[in-house]
């Protein structure tokens, strides 16, 4: 329980919270604690954290040493909430409504009485806002019983007036009442008037664009002006927010009467039920009724073109284009809605395995009966049993999870169901999306681009002609190399262009930019019609509220709607369960967002809901780390697709992970057929190892786009630029990769997991996680308890010893670091060391990693920045790699590396960033094998990999994540140094390169062959030839390739094409030799893919102990 509590009091502005701290001594006093003392105890107290939660989203403002909240935001709070910040218990009276006169009549007036539960009527009860008191007992009013109260306030003030515009003045009140009264829930007793009259009153409506087929009628939904918020309702200039203003049955029998009756002011609804339309709107349903009994052709230039139609009649009743509140309908590339079925397709796509855990996860493993086991996580079990139900009710026999195709015996079936029962879920009470029954789920059907090109995005020819400026009230200056930005995004824009891939380098300000390009567009459009929308990971969309503060301040981009989490639920269609996929329909008022000017929300979200936000226009649409629509068969990416933007703007500063495929799906969704190639041909063109390919493509995303009958190109669809290129005035940047050789007990962990690799026969992915493991600690579970045990475990890791060596010179020099590691057990053990080492006050060091929230993870990042002296931030590379600014630091420790370097560099940007004012060092510390060396131990191979990667990663349309074979390299080269002399690798490395000849040439004499050298020049692409003895077999072809840089050096293609000339130019001798090409150092990739493509061996450093058993296995036909 924590020590402090929270004290409230109420007043007519809300409610004041002081946080009082339990004394430690008996009989001392409670004391105030200070608001400074208040982000410290946030982390053990979760009403304080709650309040400053609060405060960040300025629903709450100081007072003195306290916070104020006011009544209409309590009104919102959940009861736990409301508990965990002090606040009194929930009423539990019965409330009663009973009338004076008929709503006719001036003196109509609603009396308010409570009741206990026994019947007996309280006296004198007193309410203020949420407060509530009855006698000396406290209580608290939440919505909607609040707002009902305040809204029978205002029904009550309206009373009075005799003449008839009081009257309608009471009736509208009454409606808005009423509104309130039906979402009210528990005990309500009013009397028969209260009811049995209810009485719509329609300001709006929209149209489904989409009916069904082309006889369908168009069917008109009513709409109403939201019941305004207490606090704002006295802002005048605020414009009214319309909502659909009938229930979904009421609804029905609406679109029924206005079928059989037409468009009329007043409707009647049976039981008591009215509805009332303004002029204007009964004028447009007049028109919607004239369309719907006309011919096929006007009905389709009304769905073309609506407002052309409606516009006038509604003008000359007097009303204006604000009483459209809807035109619903899907965009160009939507064709249907039907059930989601995983696209197949005739090709491949690069998979990136988790080779390595993002960080500790639970998984099963359900072991298959002559199959490799199935491993699944617990998150996974829910949705693997509901593929297995929905393959089940098609009468398949098997299923597709995870890229597999499973079997469904019966005892497969019986272990998952089993599983689900095991799992226990967090205690939550069930939200709006949990569907009543399971069904398959529902998405939007789109033309798609994989297999053929089907869908183009058409430039748009006329975009208004608008000067080209810097928004006049930019906070914050841009630098040259974002101005250059700004302008290139409005370029394209006026240009015509259907979107762009911002592709620039981490930490150059990328939402900076596009925050500057939307000013501006709402300075020369002034009010917008269509709303901007903005997609990111939940942990950035904070970051976007807070750059919109900190460089365009407060309101600039206009309102701005936040749909994901409580704002998500708050709009929910309420007949609606569950979500668009799993109803196949819009769930989501989309009203509301279209009255938005500014709307946030998560890639969850748009998925799930992606038919109600694909029936909204929006004027620009921003994906925010666009890398997460990589995968062109996932849901995800078909929920994009479905999208309507007349500007589509994709951010990424990897926008090629996996495949240069990772490209094309990108583009597909920001300029359909930009590229003029389905994925098929795109793969078939540039999806191999061809740099004049891999150039051209570059030139076509960097050059302008020619476009006949237009007198300036369209600029390039893609923007990529690197920091080291542009960005001036920031500080020196060092990385440092220093080595420690391992001590006895890390070294002995080490060999046994070579030595399992042999005896045990370890698959490539354990054998790597095993060797990664103890590359960073041989027993990192057994954390020591204290400080006695600390030192002891720190010297039995290479990396943990450099690790606080490094730390003591960075608190020596009070100065902060980042220590990057993934692992749970890693971060535990550090917490404890570092904090008994350096003497750090709770809760530092602090800590992020995938379990940590939203609120308290930039709570971490304020105090992180904000603290002085030398300090220590524990994080995960995939939780905490983006969104975070920590420039205070000057020091980022990647303690176990990742196996994308582009991963590392976005963690390492955390830091070396605009704000950046000191010297930055990135380290990069290794564990060295004592016996195998610099060269050969995994942490120096990882090393030597990433920074080959990293290298690639300047072409643009370079993968720089690990594929399989380069963890089958990596697993290799680890593998067969248990077994060679490091002095033989150290002889070869002194030869020149007539040595090395002669050294394989004995090499492969010893295998069998009878050896020819070939002259040092002239050699025709052969140094050795190997010649069968007896005349039997096939001669082998050797190229050999040595460099002074040993294991450093990197031999390219010229080796393999050398070789695959020679087999054409000797095929009279040889008759189809054995190409051989064999080096001290390392090929490179694309002589890999080259080598493979040809059929030539290759042999590097690593396997040359291993050289003379290679070519006998050769010799005898083995590959």
């Amino acid at each position: 329980m924590p020590k402090e509590r929270c004290a409230t009091t109420s007043d007519e502005r809300g409610w004041r919270i002081d946080l009082i701290g339990r004394p430690a001594r008996l009989f001392a006093k409670d004391r105030v604690l200070p608001f400074t003392d208040w982000p410290v105890i946030a982390r053990q107290h979760p009403g304080v954290a709650l309040l400053l939660s609060l405060l960040d989203g300025e629903e709450a403002e100081p007072d003195g040493d306290g916070l104020r909240v006011s009544h209409a935001t309590v009104a919102g709070l959940s009861l736990a909430d409301a508990a965990h910040i002090g606040l009194p218990p929930p009423i539990p009276f019965t409330l009663f409504l009973s009338h004076d006169a008929p709503i006719s009549d001036p003196r109509f007036n609603v009396r308010v009485d409570w009741f206990e539960r026994d019947g007996t009527r309280l006296f004198a009860p007193q309410r203020m806002g949420t407060a509530f008191r009855a006698g000396t007992r406290s209580f608290l009013i939440l919505n909607p019983l609040y707002a009902t109260l305040e809204a029978l306030d205002a029904l009550n003030a309206a009373s009075g007036d005799p003449s008839p515009e009081g009257l309608d003045r009471r009736m509208v009140a009454y409606a808005r009442f009423k509104e309130y009264l039906i979402q009210l829930t528990g005990d309500l007793k009013a009397d028969e008037y209260l009811r049995g009259l209810t009485i719509h009153h329609a300001t709006g409506f929209g149209i489904d664009l989409e009916p069904g087929d082309d006889t369908a009628p168009f069917l008109p939904t009513l709409y109403g002006d939201r019941p305004p918020d207490p606090v704002t309702a006295e802002q005048e200039d605020l414009e009214p927010v319309r909502e659909p203003l009938l229930p979904s049955e009421q609804a029905g029998r609406f679109q029924a009467r206005f079928i059989d009756q037409g468009a009329r002011r007043h409707f009647t609804l049976g039981n008591g039920i009215y509805t009332v339309l303004d002029a204007p709107v009964a004028a447009a349903l007049d028109v919607v009724a004239r369309i719907n009994r006309a011919d096929a052709e006007t009905r389709h230039a009304f769905r073309k073109d609506p407002q052309s139609f409606l516009i006038p009649a509604i003008e000359a009743a007097g009303g204006d284009g604000g009483v459209i509140c809807d035109l619903r309908g899907y965009g160009a590339r939507v064709i249907g809605v039907g059930d989601w079925i995983t696209p197949k397709l005739s090709f491949p796509l690069a998979v990136s395995r988790q080779w390595f855990p993002d960080e500790e996860i639970e998984l099963w493993t359900i072991p298959i009966p002559n199959e490799p086991p199935l491993e699944v996580r617990v998150e996974e079990i829910q949705a693997l049993q509901d593929r297995i139900a929905q393959t089940q009710t098609a009468n398949l026999p098997t299923c597709e999870f995870n890229g597999r195709t499973l079997a469904l015996s019966a005892d497969l079936v019986t272990t998952i169901q089993g599983l689900v029962g095991r799992i226990q879920p967090p205690a939550a009470t069930p939200t709006p999306d949990a569907p009543p029954e399971k069904r398959s789920r529902q998405a939007a059907i789109t033309q798609d681009n994989e297999e053929w090109l089907t869908f183009l995005a058409e430039r748009r020819r006329l975009r208004q002609q608008a000067p080209v400026f810097l928004p006049t009230d930019l906070k914050t200056p841009p630098k040259p190399h974002q101005e250059t930005g700004i302008a290139w995004l409005q370029a394209t824009y006026l240009a015509g262009a259907p979107g762009v891939l911002l592709a620039d380098d981490m930490g150059l300000g990328k939402t900076y930019q596009v925050l500057a390009f939307l000013r501006w567009l709402r300075e020369v459009n002034g009010q917008p019609r269509h709303p901007v929308l903005v997609v990111a990971p939940k942990t950035l969309l904070g970051n976007w509220s807070e750059e919109i503060e900190q460089h365009l301040g407060l309101g600039a981009l206009g309102s701005e709607r936040r749909v994901f989490g409580p704002g998500l639920f708050a709009i929910k269609l309420t007949p609606a369960k569950g979500n668009d996929t799993t109803v196949g329909r819009q769930t989501l008022d989309i009203g509301f967002l279209e009255s938005a000017d500014f709307v946030l929300t998560t890639y969850e979200t748009l998925r799930d809901y992606h038919l109600s936000f694909g029936k909204v226009r929006f004027a620009v649409i921003v994906y925010d780390e666009a890398q997460k629509l990589k995968n062109p068969t996932s849901l995800m990416n078909r929920g994009a697709k479905a999208q309507q933007g007349q500007f589509t703007l994709m951010m990424t500063g990897t926008p090629i992970e996996n495949s240069v495929i990772d490209l094309w799906t990108l583009l597909d969704i920001t300029w359909p057929g930009f590229l003029g190639l389905s994925a098929k041909d795109f793969l078939r063109r540039y999806g191999h190892d061809d740099p004049a390919a891999r150039e051209a493509l570059k030139q076509r995303l960097i050059q302008p786009t020619p476009v006949p009958d237009a007198e300036t190109p369209v600029p390039p669809v893609m923007l990529r630029r690197f920091k080291q290129d542009i960005l001036e005035g920031l500080p020196t940047r060092t990385v440092e990769a220093p080595q420690a050789g391992m001590p006895p007990e890390q070294r002995l962990a080490y060999d046994a997991v070579l030595s399992a690799i042999h005896s045990q026969g370890l698959r490539a992915l354990e054998a790597l996680q095993r060797l990664r493991a103890v590359s960073l600690h041989p027993h990192l579970e057994q954390r020591p308890g204290s400080a006695q045990d600390d030192q002891a475990f720190i010297a039995a890791s290479a990396r943990f010893t450099l690790l606080f060596q490094i730390l003591d010179q960075i608190q020596a020099r009070r100065e902060k670091a980042l220590i990057f590691v993934e692992l749970r057990d890693a971060q535990r053990a550090l917490y404890d060391l570092i904090q008994r080492r350096y003497a750090l006050p709770a809760p530092q060091p602090e800590i992020i990693n995938g379990a940590t929230a939203a609120p308290v993870r930039d709570r971490i990042r304020r105090a992180f920045q904000s603290r002085p002296g030398f300090d220590v931030l524990i994080l995960g590379p995939k939780a905490a790699g983006f969104g975070l600014t920590l420039t205070a630091a000057n020091h980022v420790i990647h303690l176990n590396r990742w196996w994308n370097p582009a991963v590392e560099d976005q963690c390492s940007d955390r830091v070396y960033r605009i704000g950046a004012t000191k010297p930055v060092t990135i380290y990069l510390p290794q564990a060295i094998h004592p016996e195998l060396g610099r060269d050969a131990s995994f942490d120096s191979l990882l090393h030597t990999m990433l920074e080959e990667k990293r290298a690639l990663s300047r072409e643009i349309v370079v993968p720089v994540q690990f594929n399989d074979q380069d963890f089958r390299r990596l697993f290799e080269n680890s593998l067969v140094h248990d077994e060679a002399p490091a002095s033989l690798c150290a002889h070869i490395d002194n030869m020149d390169w007539r040595a090395f000849e002669r050294w394989v040439a004995e090499v492969t004499k010893e295998a069998g062959f009878r050896v020819e050298m070939t002259p040092g020049s002239g050699d025709g692409g052969v140094d050795v030839i190997g010649i069968p003895t007896g005349g039997q077999g096939r001669s082998l072809f050797i190229q050999c390739k040595h460099t002074a840089r040993g294991t450093a050096g990197r031999i390219g293609e010229g080796a393999v094409w050398d070789l695959v000339r020679a087999r054409q130019n000797h095929q009279a001798a040889h008759a189809n030799p054995i190409l051989v090409a064999v080096t001290n150092g390392r090929f490179a990739l694309a002589a890999e893919h080259l080598a493979q493509a040809h059929g030539v061996h290759l042999f590097e450093a690593d396997s040359l102990t291993q050289l003379e058993r290679a070519l006998r296995r050769l010799s005898d036909g083995a590959t």
